[in-house]
């Protein structure tokens, strides 16, 4: 009975998140403005979802009071996480819209809170970390797929004919399904049970039907990726230190010499016929379906305000100077150059140097551990090279990146405090 009751009060501190995953990628409700302004991860929110993300951040703060100690040293050593909200914060002064500014600044408070309330549960224990995010993309993926299936007014982009399920945008559909690869990927080494297995690998490939679909190929190429490197990376944890450094200087000096036998005997590779082989395979064009226009107006748009940059109002600012037809740049790092200019990627960078400094650490003594999170963390932030999330409010990838710069954080770089801290927890709880 005791146990009961701790898992149940586990299941409520995570309770915010999860739901919060599921209210950033699926939308009910067709999206009705154009789908060049719907892009994945649109931050245009209606009231009804408004009042949901209050309702969940208040339940996150309430569960997060009731256990201050655990809460308090989750948040700690967060004061660049802070400066950032608090420079969003800032951007109102210089914004055509600054009530707006400050309302999505509530998100950033609120996806701090309902992180730390999972954290709290799941810091330490691995497993069930990674299995909130399998059920999470196991109930999504098939809520797209059964749209897409029963509802194709709904399910399919009308002139694409691309599926986005119950995404905003076939890209966001792509999105989801790169999640799932990710996470069903990684849970076969944690699994020892032969049906959770199996069902991850049945949720692998109707995620390949979903890429499929949505015809999203930034989420394909990373999603292929992710099923090569992660079960490398999982080996090579397995092997001593020299084998793996034997291993990759034997690959890298078969690169070179491939390169340079390629070079010498001139096999026909010039670079105009590889890129037009490639754009043929993909179905792009060298424009990258438009985004390099897209990339020049923001360099252009960066230049007029390079310090501070245009705010953090989802570019409303800018759409009143120029005409966007867009409101993303397809890059992140140009859009946040944008949005908030040096200063904000500034913070930005800082943050993420912080959180691989922190995986060098953890990959010392948790290589499993290090595989999962650096692997969900490199592949957003090579996402931002054609999509932009990087600190886009209710966006998966940003949520995820939160959640992962987090969880780094507060996990205990030695097995004796990861023990420690999780037997506190138990007890608490």
């Amino acid at each position: 009975m005791q146990s009961q009751r701790m898992q149940s009060q586990e299941q409520l501190f995570a309770l915010p998140f999860v739901l919060v995953l599921f209210a950033v990628t699926l939308f009910p409700v067709h999206p009705s403005v154009d789908m060049r302004t719907n892009v994945a991860g649109s931050d245009n929110m209606s009231y009804y979802y408004l009042a949901l993300f209050g309702i969940l951040y208040l339940f996150a703060l309430f569960f997060l009071i009731t256990r201050l100690a655990a809460s308090w040293r989750i948040l700690t050593n967060h004061w660049s996480y802070l400066t950032l909200i608090a420079f969003i914060m800032l951007s109102s002064q210089w914004s055509a819209f600054p009530t707006h500014v400050l309302m999505k600044s509530a998100h950033y408070v609120g996806l701090l809170l309902v992180c730390t309330s999972a954290i709290v549960v799941v810091s330490g224990r691995e497993q069930p970390m990674l299995r909130i995010f399998v059920v999470y993309t196991s109930i999504a993926i098939i809520i797209c797929i059964a749209t897409v299936l029963i509802f194709p007014s709904r399910g399919i982009e009308p002139l694409s004919r691309r599926w986005m399920g119950l995404a905003q945008h076939p890209n966001g559909l792509g999105t989801i399904a790169m999640v799932a690869v990710w996470a069903n990927v990684n849970y076969l080494f944690y699994s020892t049970l032969l049906k959770e297995r199996v069902w991850s690998v049945i949720v692998i490939m109707l995620s390949g039907l979903c890429l499929y679909g949505s015809n999203s190929i930034t989420s394909t190429v990373l999603s292929v990726t992710l099923v090569v490197v992660v079960p490398m990376m999982m080996w090579f944890g397995k092997r001593s230190v020299r084998t793996v450094l034997i291993i990759s200087t034997v690959a890298g000096l078969a690169l070179i010499a491939l390169g340079t036998s390629l070079g010498l005997t001139n096999q026909s590779l010039q670079s105009g016929d590889v890129g037009d082989e490639f754009f043929s395979i993909t179905g792009r064009d060298a424009t990258f379906t438009g985004r390099v226009r897209l990339w020049n107006m923001a360099w252009s748009a960066f230049q007029q305000n390079p310090l501070v940059g245009w705010s953090f109002d989802d570019l409303m600012s800018l759409s009143q100077k120029r005409h966007l037809e867009y409101m993303q740049f397809h890059n992140g790092y140009l859009d946040l150059l944008v949005r908030g200019g040096i200063v904000g990627s500034v913070l930005l960078g800082y943050l993420i140097l912080r959180k691989y400094f922190l995986f060098v650490r953890l990959a010392r003594v948790n290589w499993r551990l290090f595989t999962t999170l650096a692997s969900l963390s490199t592949a957003i932030l090579v996402h931002n090279f054609t999509e932009a999330s990087l600190v886009r409010g209710q966006h998966l990838l940003w949520l995820l990146f939160v959640f992962v710069l987090f969880s780094l954080n507060h996990v205990n770089l030695s097995r004796s405090r990861v023990d420690e801290f999780s037997e506190e927890v138990h007890v608490n709880a």
